[in-house]
């Protein structure tokens, strides 16, 4: 018996944008749980169009039935740590990835397939990150919730974009109701969301035994 990386083939990121354009993205496919959950991973290359450090990782999951999607934005582990870190101890090498931050997309989700993620995008975004003394970490799932509330910060982005659209009624009144739970969900139990994101990375990280 042997083990081997579950990554193979390709996952299709397909979003579906505020004007009904459609936006593609390649990743490697991690895991797919038919119905339930996606889980996929971007790895930034030397002259990425993004501008970011390569080796950069983004993963991304979606579950079926919940109001967004999640991105989880890590560092190379290639730094070393500070005095006055709140994880690590003063000079210790750091390795593997460094958290810069969870980015969630409030979305109704239209296809979740063996090979193909495709939502709609609806305005509202999250990001979850760690605050500034922080520079080990490798996941929320390190910390304690009592913990969490002091070392990551949350903040609602595009606001407006999303109120101008509820105004002009550009969204149907499931897409609000979807909305305004995601708002909920990332303000009120964000410990429990990047854990369950968490928890689905690691489960597409463990190897198949073969």
């Amino acid at each position: 018996r042997g083990r081997m990386s579950r990554m193979a083939g390709i996952l299709r990121e397909i979003k579906v944008t505020k004007g009904g354009k459609r936006q593609l993205f390649e990743l490697e496919r991690w895991m797919v749980r038919k119905g339930e959950v996606a889980v996929g991973r971007w790895t930034a290359p030397r002259d990425n169009p993004y501008g970011v450090e390569e080796g950069t990782t983004s993963w991304g999951v979606w579950f079926a039935n919940e109001p967004f999607g999640a991105y989880r934005i890590a560092r190379p582990g290639n730094v070393i740590a500070k005095p006055g870190n709140a994880i690590a101890k003063p000079g210790n090498k750091l390795g593997g990835e460094i958290l810069h931050a969870y980015r969630f997309d409030a979305l109704r989700m239209l296809t979740l397939s063996n090979t193909e993620v495709m939502f709609k995008d609806l305005y509202l975004d999250a990001w979850v990150r760690p605050v500034a003394e922080v520079s080990s970490l490798s996941s929320a799932s390190e910390l304690e919730r009592g913990e969490f509330d002091n070392l990551l910060n949350v903040t609602i982005v595009d606001e407006e974009e999303y109120d101008e659209a509820k105004n002009r009624n550009l969204l149907t009144d499931s897409e609000v109701r979807i909305v305004e739970n995601f708002r909920s969900l990332l303000l009120h139990e964000t410990y429990s969301v990047c854990t369950r994101v968490d928890a689905a990375i690691s489960a597409a990280q463990q190897p198949l035994i073969i």
